[in-house]
């Protein structure tokens, strides 16, 4: 007889495999057409907001501050960027896309030429080279604005205490240093007189050296984010480079905080790390340096017994440091940690 169980089975499973694949193909179908709608309604939803940001914008781009608004360089990549997405889709035969991609390219080019000031009154006669060099220029001097607002430490005082000092190290202070510190005070909100700060300045060079390498000392304490002493060791370099001068003050204490910053961030190089070696002479000037230093103990070093200061990160700031024991008739060397684990 035959098996009409088999037979049976068989037949469902080519009718159910069948609808499947039918079923498959529609759902694809389906959803080809829905893409196709969505691919238009973006192109018409495009063309409204194209029109909603021109309308606003193009009966006021005769105004200075419209134009200062525009980030000329932003528009400018955009431009580039649709461009060249344009081009391609065009290539590859996707004709609608490509339109699309095209007309915010058009947008972006018609925001290059507000952000110009082309249309503003007096300003056209100046010339293309003339505006996009004034346009530049502002840029560049408003670039790290958006980042200081962003950038308000967690010891924002402190911070700022840190840069003053470094700005009066060399005894004198640039206009743009000024101002560049200024900008960092009024965008954190900090009251600052710079009257009262070079009234409190120690006559002293030394002292200034030490007071602003505790400053770090102290705000390193304060357990700040890796990512915004980061960002304060940038500032710095941008400060002591800001009057396109570098002092050899500047120089110093800039290697020994960055210094301080490396060694927090756990990035300090045993071959920049120094130690002061101190050996007083007598009782006296054991005595004395116990008072500036309460709490020194005694160290057994190169076959012998001294009083041993460190880190210090700059060569020329350990012998600062010397200097300081030396005035107190004790005898004080600067060493390398590296020379010294080298000798042992």
């Amino acid at each position: 007889m035959p098996n009409f169980s088999l037979s049976n089975r068989l037949t469902f499973q080519v009718v159910f495999f069948t609808h499947t694949a039918t079923l498959a193909i529609v759902i694809m179908q389906i959803f080809k057409t829905t893409i196709d709608f969505i691919n238009s309604s973006a192109f018409i939803v495009s063309i409204i907001l194209i029109y909603l940001i021109l309308n606003k914008l193009w009966k006021r781009k005769h105004e200075p501050a419209v134009a200062e608004r525009v980030s000329f360089l932003a528009q400018l990549t955009s431009t580039l960027v649709a461009a060249t997405f344009a081009i391609n889709l065009l290539l590859v035969g996707k004709w609608l896309p490509s339109l699309d991609k095209s007309l915010w390219a058009v947008e972006s080019a018609l925001e290059v030429f507000i952000s110009l000031g082309f249309w503003v009154p007096g300003k056209r006669k100046l010339g293309i080279w003339t505006l996009l060099g004034r346009t530049l220029k502002s840029e560049r001097d408003a670039v790290g604005d958006f980042a200081k607002s962003l950038f308000r430490p967690n010891s924002a005082d402190k911070v700022l205490n840190i840069l003053v000092e470094i700005a009066f190290i060399d005894e004198k202070i640039d206009k743009r240093e000024k101002q560049y510190i200024q900008a960092f005070a009024d965008e954190w909100n900090i009251n600052f007189s710079w009257e009262e700060v070079t009234v409190n300045r120690d006559n002293s060079r030394q002292v200034n050296y030490t007071k602003l390498r505790q400053s770090m000392v102290e705000y390193l304490k304060t357990s700040p984010p890796a990512n915004q002493v980061l960002e304060l060791r940038d500032i710095i370099s941008k400060l002591v480079k800001i009057d396109n001068h570098v002092s050899q003050e500047e120089e110093m204490m800039v290697t020994e905080l960055q210094g301080l910053i490396a060694n927090y961030l756990g990035k300090a190089s045993v071959g920049n790390i120094y130690k002061v070696v101190v050996l007083p002479q007598n009782p006296q000037q054991e005595q004395s340096i116990f008072s500036l230093l309460p709490g020194l103990t005694e160290q057994m070093i190169l076959g012998g017994s001294a009083y041993v200061i460190e880190p210090f990160y700059s060569l020329k700031y350990a012998e600062i440091v010397c200097q300081q024991y030396r005035s107190l008739n004790c005898f004080a060397i600067p060493m390398n940690e590296f020379e010294e684990t080298e000798k042992k």
